[in-house]
């Protein structure tokens, strides 16, 4: 049976390339205007002379990115909406952050986060952090360039090839040329796009069904109303303590620490928004394109902002580290390339993104292999006095490779639990408006022919090995596995090689928690400074950096 398809009109085309070119134009215009991004404090900080309506908007649509418009809504409703508590956590990985990390980050005066492994530990574990954290981006920005493509494919009859391509070129092109400027008044624009996208989705979904009423009665009788589960069973997807433990620790490792800001089953469950979109405005001339043109928006402003954090990292953690004296203008061309390197090779893992399985689990999985670890390295420079640089760096290590294998373990594996019921009873398939996403229904469930039932295919398994059971754990228990062996194993690496005095810490590098419980390990006037990576000589290799570029600059 070929594969019927629905194609946009005119106007839907029109919308999607307009967003694409007009983004591009920001770029080009930021690259002609002004400064001309020639100096690398206009390309990365933009003179620090951005307003704040733009630059709090920038950071609002880059963590909303396209797995927020796309994957959520099919994750709740395979699911269940035991996924609202990662809202909850938000507001508890903030008090967290607040109080135990931004502190000291905040008076030590610092500009990448990565600074403070370097004054409480050694460059190598800085190392060791940057390239898990970079890994974890990479990965990331895949996924989300790979999901409104995705979208795209599923409602015309452009390829997903072409579908990526178009989205990571274009989001390479004006990020390179244009710097955070482009990158923040793009957002702009994009955040204009994908608020009125999710706004007119869900009026009119809620319109089309018959009120919020009708929409819970619909969610009652399909057991998606059960808001609270206090089972302590680690294998269920969602529950209070799944939701709440690793949750809060994959909040924690993304706002805290990161120096910028998801079973094995089909594909087809990220298809349900622009299939949706499909079959509810497909009669509208231009609103389709508006829509998926939201799902482009969310993936262009999180792409742009995490290519440009990663030149930026590269660019003052490694590049400034080994050629100290390059003169300003050769070091912004090399960040604008390491901006194109990044763009291009996040294409690459676009293609590689389909295979991974749901968008959430995707990325909160791999959040929990490299951001947890990360996160485990500050605590133990924050929250453990007596820790290490060999500890950081072996915890760090093993948490990594404990994360890996568990994500590696889950597929051979997979949780034996099955999400609520899925059913097409409410709606005849046969009679929808949209062929293709009748198609859809019947080529990737069990549609019965009596009810209109759609059923999940359960393969008999037999009983696994007691010790293989800890693969099939909640993907969001890789967090909290991976945070705590990282920290565990740290210490105890620590204690073994030689644990640090905590007298000899300058109280600067500790988290006011640690200082407020034991104050009387520390002296008045703070720790003694032992080595070179410590909290003046770092600041003072910073400090000779910015004199070095400005006498260039002016020489120029």
């Amino acid at each position: 049976m070929a594969t019927p398809e629905y194609t946009l009109g005119v106007w839907d085309y029109v919308i999607l390339v307009g967003l694409l070119l007009f983004s591009a134009a920001i770029g080009v215009f930021h690259a002609l205007r002004g400064g001309k991004q020639k100096d690398s404090k206009e390309y990365f900080l933009g003179n620090r002379k951005m307003g704040a309506f733009p630059v709090s908007m920038s950071i609002i649509v880059s963590v909303m990115s396209a797995v927020t418009y796309i994957g959520t809504p099919a994750e709740v409703y395979r699911h269940g909406p035991m996924y609202w508590l990662m809202s909850v956590n938000k507001i508890v990985g903030a008090g967290l952050v607040t109080t135990c990390f931004l502190p000291v980050f905040y008076n030590l005066e610092i500009t990448s986060v990565y600074e403070y492994i370097d004054m409480r530990f050694n460059k190598f574990v800085r190392y060791g952090v940057i390239l898990a954290d970079c890994s974890y981006t990479f990965i990331y920005m895949g996924i989300v360039m790979y999901t409104p493509a995705l979208a795209l494919s599923t409602v015309t009859g452009i390829t997903l090839t072409g579908s990526i391509l178009a989205i990571g070129l274009v989001c390479t092109f004006y990020t390179a040329i244009g710097g955070i400027k482009a990158v923040i008044w793009t957002d702009v624009l994009q955040a204009l796009v994908m608020f009125s996208g999710l706004l007119i989705i869900s009026i009119a979904v809620c319109i089309d069904i018959g009120g919020a009423s009708e929409v819970w009665r619909r969610a009652e009788a399909g057991n998606r109303t059960d808001l609270l589960d206090f089972n302590i069973d680690p294998t269920l997807r969602y529950s209070f303590w799944t939701v709440m433990l690793g949750g809060t620790v994959s909040i924690v490792s993304s706002v805290g620490v990161k120096q910028s800001f998801v079973q094995r089953e089909s594909v087809s469950l990220g298809q349900l928004i622009p299939l949706l979109i499909v079959d509810l405005f497909h009669t509208v001339p231009g609103l389709p394109g508006l829509l998926i043109a939201g799902a482009f928006s969310a993936s262009l402003s999180s792409v742009s902002s995490l290519v440009n954090a990663l030149a930026a990292i590269t660019g003052q953690d490694i590049v400034k580290t080994i050629w100290k004296d390059i003169p300003e203008a050769r070091y912004t061309l090399v960040v604008k390339l390491l901006s194109a390197f990044y763009g291009l090779s996040a294409i690459g893992v676009a293609f590689i993104a389909s295979k991974l399985g749901d968008i959430i689990q995707a990325v909160l999985s791999f959040g929990g292999i490299f951001s947890a670890p990360i996160l485990g390295v500050f605590t133990l420079g924050l929250l453990c006095p007596r820790a290490n640089s060999k500890g950081a760096f072996v915890g760090l290590l093993l948490g990594v490779a404990v994360g890996i294998t568990l994500k590696v373990g889950s597929g051979y594996f997979p949780p034996s639990h099955a999400g609520p019921p899925l059913s097409v009873s409410e709606c005849d398939v046969t009679t929808t408006t949209n062929p293709l996403l009748a198609y859809s229904w019947t080529s990737t469930s069990n549609v019965t022919s009596a009810h209109n039932d759609v059923t999940n295919t359960v393969i008999p398994q037999t009983e696994p090995f007691p010790a293989t059971k800890i693969f099939s754990v909640s993907f969001l228990h890789y967090n909290t596995i991976d945070w705590l062996v990282t920290v565990l194993v740290g210490l105890m690496v620590s204690y073994l090689t030689g644990a640090t005095d905590p007298a000899t810490i300058d109280p600067k590098l500790l988290s006011p928690v640690v200082l407020n419980v034991f104050s009387c390990c520390w002296p008045s006037k703070g720790g003694t400074k032992l080595k070179d990576t410590t909290i003046d000589a770092v600041k003072e290799e910073r400090n000779t950096d910015m004199i070095i570029e400005e006498e260039h600059i002016k020489r120029v």
